[in-house]
């Protein structure tokens, strides 16, 4: 496994190259990460990891379904 210090570094790689073209202009990105690059999913499956937990689990609602691909989420509750 890699260290921590490790993964912290490649995050870190990716959020600061996180560039773009638009109408032949380069933009890089400085805060967030937006849904183009090929790197977006992978961010969003971190940062949704401990939210689907507490949502699916420590909540006081349980949803009675729950579907999350990549960045979007549906989810159900009845009563």
């Amino acid at each position: 496994m890699p260290s921590t210090s490790c993964i912290l570094g490649a995050v870190e790689f990716c959020l600061k190259r996180n560039s773009s073209v638009f109408n032949e202009k380069l933009y890089l990105q400085i805060r967030c990460t937006s849904m183009g690059p090929k790197n977006a999913s992978s961010d969003a499956d971190l940062a949704m990891g401990e939210i689907d937990k507490n949502a699916k689990f420590d909540g006081p609602l349980k949803p009675s379904q729950w579907w999350r691909y990549s960045d979007d989420i549906f989810d159900l509750f009845l009563r």
